[in-house]
């Protein structure tokens, strides 16, 4: 196991953690030290089912970036749109969950780039991205 791989893994228990305390994603988050990874450039990298929770982690990560922009919060994504948008297009879901969450990352990196607005379906999936993989890191921790 290598180190980016390593400090891809901490970051994303240590945002799942800071997570843990709202009841929904929460995308004000410190992208330019407390997670400050360039998830995008590793996403490819992870070719087993595996390494699923890395490659989704990174997911959620562009995702939450992305929202922060749209959010009026912070601009990290601005210089790498184009770098997070190839990376996650090129994600080969390895599950339903993972193509949901791929095809939602896309469609909000796209309505970050035109200014569109969020809609009430995107809503329901960004609950849907919270119970499934923020409660979920948590009750896999509890059934091991």
């Amino acid at each position: 196991m290598n180190i980016v791989y390593v400090n891809l893994q901490k970051d994303i228990c240590y945002l799942y953690h800071v997570q843990s305390h709202f009841n929904e994603l929460m995308s004000d988050l410190d992208f330019n030290n407390e997670f400050s990874l360039e998830y995008w450039s590793e996403l490819n990298s992870f070719s087993n089912e595996d390494e699923a929770f890395v490659k989704n982690g990174c997911m959620i990560l562009i995702l939450l970036m992305t929202l922060d922009k749209i959010n009026g919060s912070g601009d990290s994504l601005t210089d790498v749109y184009n770098s997070c948008y190839d990376a996650v297009q090129l994600v080969t879901p390895f599950s339903e969950s993972e193509l949901k969450l791929k095809n939602l990352v896309l469609s909000i990196l796209s309505k970050s780039n035109t200014k569109e607005s969020i809609s009430k379906n995107d809503e329901n999936l960004l609950s849907w991205v919270y119970s499934e993989f923020v409660e979920g890191y948590f009750k896999s921790a509890i059934s091991i």
